[in-house]
């Protein structure tokens, strides 16, 4: 069963869906000991980048390019005091 905190990500494939339309997330590759690797950051924050478990996941989340199997999976987002609008 999926946790709506944290989604199950095993693949490049998995998370795709949830960004290949979101302007602020961008997708890297580069070679990291002579492997290209895919690497998954959000460069602006917009009030909605981080409405989705999905979307909270692109902090510098890294893939091998050539299977798209996870390689690195950074800390969750968390929010600053005062960064997100909270119900009161």
């Amino acid at each position: 069963m999926e946790s709506k905190l944290y989604p199950i990500i095993n693949n490049f494939s998995d998370l795709l869906p949830y960004i290949k339309d979101r302007e602020e997330i961008k997708v890297f590759e580069e070679s990291v000991a002579g492997e290209t690797v895919i690497t998954v950051c959000y460069m602006i924050a917009k009030e909605d980048t981080f409405n989705s478990e999905w979307l909270r996941e692109c902090r510098g989340i890294v893939f091998e390019k050539k299977t798209g199997r996870l390689l690195s999976r950074p800390f969750h987002k968390f929010f600053n005091i005062g960064e997100k609008k909270t119900q009161e």
